[in-house]
């Protein structure tokens, strides 16, 4: 896969970076979630930039690893099943079908992912000038019958997510069947064992915990107390919707950066922002997505993210590289929520502001 990049980009430092930006998107219908992505990706152009001769620490290699580190994830929130993010969003939002979901978050996503690829580049210019890459000749090898297997299972997986407008399938059910098919016998391409020994196990408790504390925040009326004791606070901001969403994107910001976890962070923040826009009279559905935006589009240290450890642990980028860009994202999203989401969405049918029936 690296000496066909390579060979693909013809040694052009700008064609490698935007392969790789184009290859986010791609990779999403048939890899959702973004470390399986990352995990893949910055093997394949690690050796690419080695076979290229391209140090570790220069600003090409930086470049993107940034990409990888901060920008990948991004794409996979495009989609319902793209990875924590987006289905406990969901599930907390409630009443959110696949396509439902690709509706409203393909626009602003895909704006934030290439304000993100723009600032990279602009942040790692140099990386971009110089000699052209060494481009080595391509060692093809056909497939295995494992691999061809288990494209297949992925792609009727990801054709199976897309087609849910038809069979109103729930997006677990056919994440449920290629699992079934990776571990069937003569069917699939792993054992039991092998699974079991791989998995995650802590997600499945973290998750649960972080589910169960907003469902309590939810149905207890905690959520809608707390909203009203800050509403009163600010009277000013009934009045003001936009002053409200500054508030919202304001308080998530500090949530984000001392809460670590994804999950635990939109289990605390969205049910708080739909009670909050709930009682100042707009549209819950609106109020937990941008949040979800704010806390999604950033990434302040490696512990915050799998994929982020993945590509920090290889020795590319430094913390502090990794704080301060996620300090510029920061004011991305604020921007990209006013000027593209908020509008955007009006547009698709969840405006801002019910109406006073509903």
């Amino acid at each position: 896969m690296a000496r066909f990049f390579l060979h693909r980009c013809r040694g052009q430092r700008q064609t490698l970076y935007t392969q790789l930006l184009l290859a986010f998107p791609a990779l999403t219908l048939v890899l959702p979630s973004a470390t399986t992505r990352t995990g893949i990706l910055i093997h394949v152009y690690a050796q690419a930039l080695d076979l290229s001769g391209v140090r570790p620490d220069s600003h090409l290699s930086r470049a993107i690893m940034m990409a990888l580190n901060s920008i990948n994830r991004l794409a996979s929130t495009i989609l319902l099943t793209g990875g924590i993010t987006p289905v406990v969003s969901a599930s907390l939002i409630g009443q959110v079908s696949w396509s439902r979901w690709f509706v409203l978050m393909s626009v602003p996503y895909v704006v934030l992912l290439l304000v993100g690829a723009l600032l990279i580049y602009g942040l790692y210019r140099r990386g971009f000038k110089g000699a052209p890459l060494t481009v080595p000749e391509i060692d093809a090898e056909p497939l295995s019958s494992a691999e061809r297997r288990t494209i297949a299972i992925a792609v009727g997986a990801s054709l199976l997510w897309l087609t849910d407008a038809w069979h109103q399938w729930h997006p677990a059910l056919p994440a449920l069947l290629a699992w079934i098919c990776l571990l069937s016998p003569k069917i699939g391409v792993m054992s039991w064992r092998e699974f079991e020994h791989e998995i995650g196990w802590s997600n499945f408790f973290v998750l649960a915990s972080s589910l169960s504390l907003a469902n309590t925040l939810i149905h207890s009326g905690a959520g809608a107390w707390l909203a009203t004791r800050l509403m009163q606070q600010v009277p000013a901001m009934q009045h003001y919707p936009l002053l409200t969403v500054l508030g919202l994107l304001v308080v998530s910001t500090p949530i984000r950066l001392l809460i670590p976890n994804i999950t635990g962070f939109l289990a605390i923040i969205i049910p708080l922002a739909m009670s909050i826009g709930a009682t100042s009279g707009l549209n819950p559905i609106v109020c937990g997505l941008l949040v979800m935006i704010a806390g999604d589009a950033v990434l302040y240290y490696p512990a915050q993210s799998a994929s982020s450890l993945v590509v920090h642990e290889r020795g590319f980028l430094s913390a502090e590289e990794i704080f301060h860009f996620g300090i510029v994202m920061t004011v991305v999203a604020y921007l990209i929520v006013f000027a593209v989401a908020l509008p955007y969405w009006t547009a698709v049918g969840e405006p801002l502001r019910l109406p006073p029936s509903m």
